[in-house]
């Protein structure tokens, strides 16, 4: 039966010092995928609220990110999420754009309602 010892190979943990650095990447990536999905969720439902939690929640994600020191080891599959989040965060814009257009639109009109209404009520 093979000991369960810390020298055991099967509980040893590794000697290199990027190991942690590593699993770190490996968490901050992770956190910026799920929240790149929720977001994507959220801007599907048009939870602003939402999608303005998960703003700042992807902020502390890329900080953590890129405060890792072994950014170059991951280029590539960095750079690949940053642009998925990217590609979000354009559609959030274009989104939250649209919306303000609408709402703008729907102000313009209760206002030439209301004009409308006043004129009506002098001559009528």
């Amino acid at each position: 039966m093979p000991s369960l010892l810390p020298h055991s190979p099967v509980l040893k943990m590794p000697d290199s010092p990027q190991a942690p650095e590593v699993s770190a990447m490996s968490v901050a990536m992770q956190r910026i995928e799920e929240t790149r999905e929720a977001m994507e969720g959220a801007l599907e439902r048009r939870d602003w609220s939402t999608i303005a939690q998960l703003d700042l929640a992807c902020r502390d994600c890329v900080d953590a990110l890129t405060g890792a020191p072994d950014l170059k080891a991951h280029e590539g599959e960095i750079r690949n999420s940053l642009e998925k989040l990217l590609f979000v965060y354009k559609t959030v814009i274009d989104a939250a754009t649209g919306e303000r257009q609408a709402l703008f639109d729907e102000v313009m009109q209760i206002r030439q309602a209301n004009n409308a209404a006043k004129v009506y009520h002098l001559f009528g």
